[in-house]
């Protein structure tokens, strides 16, 4: 017999690889790097969603680079994201999109009270109170006398209350102060 008449049909191209920010990290800092596997002659779509299903998808673009900073508004929220390659040819098919890597932002930076910045002292010991933060368990406190935290430091850790009182400060001495919610 003859051959039956041609017919033709394509396969996908590889899914990439993610790379950062790794699956199922935690308290992540802003703004937040994504980086993936490079194809050659390719494109990229990214989209990042509040839900693994991407039911729901915050933002879907397409990309020529293999990476992409985000500024993210929300403090301790968990995020999906994921990446399909496009190849620049039009003889071949897109990827799938690789399957979602999940991380959570971290919480957000405590607001300082009192004492208010660049006051003077009455006394050579301070009260130190700062705004509480949704979600925080316990805080970190760090005192120092220069702006970098690298001379004098004082680290106390693991505060359940939104305050601590500092005794026998030095006297005619500037000291900075920062509070980290955990």
């Amino acid at each position: 017999s003859c051959f039956s008449p041609v017919s033709s049909f394509r396969t996908v191209t590889n899914t990439t690889i993610l790379i950062s920010p790794d699956d199922n990290t935690l308290g992540i800092a802003t703004p937040i790097s994504f980086v993936w596997e490079e194809r050659l002659d390719a494109s990229y779509r990214f989209q990042l969603s509040l839900h693994k299903d991407f039911s729901e998808i915050l933002l879907d673009t397409n990309l020529m680079q293999g990476n992409l900073s985000i500024n993210m508004k929300s403090n301790n929220t968990t995020y999906y994201w994921r990446v399909a390659v496009i190849p620049l040819s039009d003889v071949l098919c897109p990827s799938n999109f690789t399957e979602p890597f999940m991380f959570t932002t971290n919480l957000a930076a405590p607001i300082l009270l009192n004492p208010e910045n660049e006051v003077v002292l009455e006394k050579n010991e301070a009260f130190l109170i700062w705004e509480a933060v949704e979600a925080a368990t316990k805080y970190e406190l760090q005192i120092a006398t220069d702006t970098n935290f690298t001379e004098n430091l004082e680290s106390f850790v693991n505060i359940i209350n939104t305050s601590y009182e500092k005794h026998s400060l030095n006297e005619f001495k500037t000291y900075y102060w920062r509070v980290k919610a955990l």
